[in-house]
């Protein structure tokens, strides 16, 4: 039977095997290499910049004007009953300074027995001697709960900051004289109370009969107190157990004598306070 014209004769089929095997490889081998991702090539090392070549050089920031001396003259400032602040400014020149806060006894204003502090409590310190919150007689007084007192004394000391504030460097000293020594206790209870920052790091307490507890004081950030009396001040024995009290529980406290007198201050109060003070505010 004759083949049919569109045979492909065998030797034929082959080699066109053969072409399409090796088209199919070409095509392989052209897909994976376009596939590949090119490696990239090193970029070559620059030599390192100059000193501020290329580079941004911000002007240096001139320091402040130093601040003008302060007067070292008394200043009475007006509290929010009208009454006054007496502010007695550092006696030496320096940039700033600390606050000493005197608050006085009962039924008095605070010039006079912050006068009778002198030098005391101005040896690189401010003197402010703020009035009672309430008055007794005619005087200020202090009196009332307090957080009363703490406000009435926060408010004051707010005012001093206004006018002085650049001038203060907080690392204050709070005194308290008879009643103003329990006004004292009382304002630190308070601020521990409500949660307020520590503004007193040490303690004066002077002829009152009071025991404060360490704990809050503690917690008050206080870190020194003195107890201060006359011999013949009934507060004496009370104010030296709770120098006492207070050391055992590890606050460090003292007791120091005002001389042979009772419930009043001496005449050389200055002299005899300065001490006190210089050691209450040791770190």
């Amino acid at each position: 039977m004759p083949r049919s014209s569109n045979a492909v004769p065998a030797r034929h089929s082959v080699a066109l095997f053969a072409c399409a095997l090796a088209a199919g490889l070409t095509l392989a081998a052209f897909a994976f290499t376009t596939s590949r991702p090119a490696r990239a090539e090193p970029t070559p090392s620059l030599p390192p910049l100059a000193a501020n070549d290329g580079a941004t050089v911000l002007p240096t920031a001139l320091p402040s004007p130093p601040l003008p001396p302060l007067s070292p003259q008394r200043v009475a400032l007006a509290d929010e009953r009208g009454r006054s602040i007496e502010v007695y400014p550092p006696l030496d020149a320096r940039p700033s300074a600390p606050l000493v806060v005197f608050l006085h006894a009962t039924c008095m204003d605070p010039r006079p027995v912050c006068d009778l502090v002198g030098h005391a409590g101005r040896e690189g310190t401010f003197l402010v001697c703020p009035s009672g919150n309430d008055t007794c007689f005619g005087a200020p007084d202090w009196h009332g709960p307090a957080e009363v007192k703490s406000a009435f004394l926060t408010s004051a000391l707010e005012k001093v900051e206004q006018r002085w504030g650049k001038y203060i460097a907080h690392d204050d000293t709070l005194i308290g004289w008879s009643r103003g020594a329990f006004a004292a206790r009382d304002i630190l209870y308070a601020d521990v109370a409500r949660g307020a920052a520590s503004r007193f790091t040490s303690l004066v307490l002077i002829a009152a009969d009071v025991t404060p507890d360490p704990v809050r004081l503690t917690k008050a950030g206080i870190r020194r107190v003195l107890f201060t009396a006359g011999d013949q001040d009934g507060a004496r024995t009370t104010m030296q157990r709770a120098a006492a009290k207070l050391t055992a529980a590890g606050i460090p406290a003292r007791y120091i004598s005002l001389g042979p007198i009772g419930h009043w201050l001496p005449d050389d109060f200055d002299q005899r306070l300065s001490p006190g003070i210089a050691w209450v505010r040791q770190r």
